[in-house]
């Protein structure tokens, strides 16, 4: 059995060139098992750490470990935690084994506690806030698409058709939802985004099935939806993504969630009275 050595140093002090370290580590987070994108059948799960001279962030578990012989690479600058230049891949030889402790000790950093009707205020980074006033933009895309009943996984058959949804796995069907490009303004600047599902009925005055039905009809909505929409003051969530268009990768931005005027202005609203982040056709995957 190998016996791991009892000098430890700080995370800060181990590097790519280390070697026969040990360190006490205390586990911060943990993520869910993921798999790999080109390789279903790689398991992995994510960890953050901290140790006495390193705080991060705050914590979900605090039990703490001795480990070695983890591989160190150099991290990506966009998934750094902190200043630390590094990330650990723990494989089958890294070795680690509980710290024995009476008492489990305190994290070295301050841990802050939020009520849950403000945790909107810390939303995902990646997703911009914006406000400002509403056009609608005119484009060559169909204003509807198909999707899962119960979770929105983007699907291109028929409407009705009874799946067994390869996202949420559950029985569902095939309905209509809209999908509407706008331009919002808040008078700095505009950007152009897509708003998807229940977000785009506060705008206008149809629904999913409208649409298509519309299209099928040879109706154009369109005069109605730019009427309903110009100057339409709104606060959203907007996230960034790039695209493939005709070999050509194009930068474009999705609402992730949306709250019109009146939506703010009712006593007592809060943003965790709406329904969860939906899915939206640029983060789900089609087959």
């Amino acid at each position: 059995m190998t016996k791991m050595s009892r000098i430890s140093l700080p995370i800060k002090k181990i590097n790519d060139k280390t070697k026969n370290w040990t360190t006490l580590i205390q586990v911060v987070e943990r993520t869910h098992v993921n798999k790999r994108k080109n390789n279903s059948s790689v398991l992995y799960r994510r960890f953050l750490f901290t140790d006495e001279e390193l705080p991060i962030t705050t914590s979900l578990i605090n039990s703490r470990r001795r480990s070695s012989r983890a591989i160190v690479r150099l991290e990506k600058p966009e998934f750094k935690v902190g200043d630390y230049d590094y990330n650990w891949l723990l494989v089958n030889g890294t070795y680690a084994e509980d710290f024995m402790e009476s008492i489990p000790p305190q994290f070295p950093c301050h841990i802050g506690l939020h009520r849950f009707k403000d945790l909107h205020k810390f939303a995902d980074t990646e997703n911009l806030k914006s406000n400002g006033r509403l056009d609608f933009v005119v484009g060559n895309r169909a204003l509807w698409y198909t999707a899962c009943n119960k979770c929105h996984e983007t699907y291109n058959v028929p409407l009705d058709t009874a799946i067994k949804c390869r996202s949420c796995q559950k029985e569902a069907y095939i309905e209509a939802r809209c999908r509407i490009p706008i331009r919002i303004n808040d008078g700095t600047g505009i950007v152009n985004a897509i708003a998807y599902g229940e977000d785009t009925e506060k705008l206008i005055p149809f629904n999913g099935i409208q649409m298509y039905t519309a299209e099928q009809q040879g109706k154009d909505l369109i005069p109605e939806i730019a009427q309903a929409i110009k100057g339409q003051h709104i606060t959203c969530y907007i996230k960034h993504y790039e695209t493939e268009y005709s070999s050509q990768t194009r930068a474009m931005h999705k609402v992730v969630k949306l709250y019109t005027k009146q939506e703010l202005m009712k006593p007592h609203a809060t943003v965790t009275e709406q329904s969860n982040t939906q899915r939206t056709p640029e983060t789900s995957s089609s087959k």
